[in-house]
């Protein structure tokens, strides 16, 4: 056992034998903080709601009909708010805005996953058509083979093998009296120069070419804004925009949006507060600290956007609403951790 000549001495080395864990608690402290402001409070995985979004087929073509939603659920997609992302909710002007441009930045970050299947199946879908998985599948592999393409013959080879497989895979026989393959071709590569002249790069993606022809199709028949689009991020804004949002903006309380902004600043600032005690302490005579205030405040992230929808699910009876908390996922175990 370690003597000491008096009591202050003793009191030094105690005192300084606090200094490790000062560090250890400040380090935790700026984790905790860090992972709430940064990464995903709430995400919304698409896989977990296929149950709610899938269409509805009938027994026959339940074994062989692919629907949006299940080729949605294959891409991964998932839509997340972080702490930063709900304190510039809670500060924005307009909050229904703010989410709708997240929700387009989503599609557009995930654009490779979603553009070149999954919103060209939802077209074929909604036209009536049926389409396989497997047809899927080489549609999404002929797609990317025309973005990857560079040379006018590879180019035309591209969008040949799309047009055999939407005529031979995707159209009924009726729909194909009349069919002029030349034609067809010389249509589709049009729509290519296009898109590619409107990126302003010389790029073609499906991405940019959904939202070119989109936005002209809807600018035809008045519902555009006159402006064509590149990306689903400018898209989805724009139109939500032009489709009354503001009303929609009008209904909810901005309390709600800031009430949330400000529940996050209050859990990261106890963290703050919290590695401000912890690393000057270091250099102070008495290195001790409280940690009441994390005690009452740091694991209510954890509760909100953790425990509470997965306790949740399992005492809602209505099974769509158990199916959508279920939906939730958080990264804030990682501050209920700390």
């Amino acid at each position: 056992m370690r003597e000491f000549t008096s009591p202050e001495a003793e009191l030094r080395f105690r005192q300084r034998s606090l200094i490790p864990l000062n560090i250890f608690v400040a380090l935790l402290s700026v984790i905790a903080a860090l992972s709430i402001l940064f990464l995903p409070l709430m995400r919304v995985d698409v896989d977990d709601l296929t149950p709610l979004l899938e269409n509805q087929t009938s027994d026959e073509n339940a074994n062989t009909q692919i629907s949006i939603a299940e080729t949605l659920s294959g891409t991964g997609l998932s839509i997340s708010m972080t702490g930063m992302d709900f304190i510039n909710l809670g500060l924005s002007k307009e909050p229904v805005t703010f989410l709708i441009r997240k929700a387009g930045s989503t599609l557009s970050e995930n654009s490779t996953e979603i553009a070149a299947k999954a919103v060209v199946i939802a077209a074929a879908e909604n036209a009536g058509y049926e389409v396989n998985e497997n047809t899927a599948d080489e549609l999404d592999n002929a797609i990317q083979g025309l973005e990857a393409a560079e040379s006018d013959e590879a180019i035309d080879e591209a969008i040949t093998s799309i047009i055999n497989i939407v005529k031979t895979e995707i159209l009924p026989e009726e729909e194909l009296a009349g069919w002029d393959d030349a034609k067809v071709h010389e249509s589709v590569r049009d729509l290519y120069d296009k898109t590619v002249e409107q990126t302003g790069e010389g790029n073609f993606t499906a991405e940019a070419f959904i939202c070119v022809n989109l936005s002209d199709a809807l600018n035809e028949n008045g519902s555009g804004t006159g402006e064509v689009y590149t990306n689903f991020s400018d898209l989805v804004t724009a139109v939500s925009e032009s489709s009354g949002v503001e009303e929609i903006q009008s209904k909810i309380p901005p309390v709600i949006f800031q009430a949330a902004a400000g529940l996050i600043a209050l859990y990261t600032f106890v963290w703050a507060l919290l590695f401000l005690f912890a690393f000057f302490h270091m250099f102070a005579r008495n290195k001790r600290f409280m940690m009441w205030y994390v005690k009452l405040f740091g694991f209510q992230p954890c509760l909100i956007f953790g425990i509470v929808p997965l306790v949740a699910t399992r005492f809602i009876p209505n099974a769509t609403v158990a199916a959508a908390i279920g939906a939730i996922s958080t990264l804030a175990w990682v501050s209920g951790a700390c």
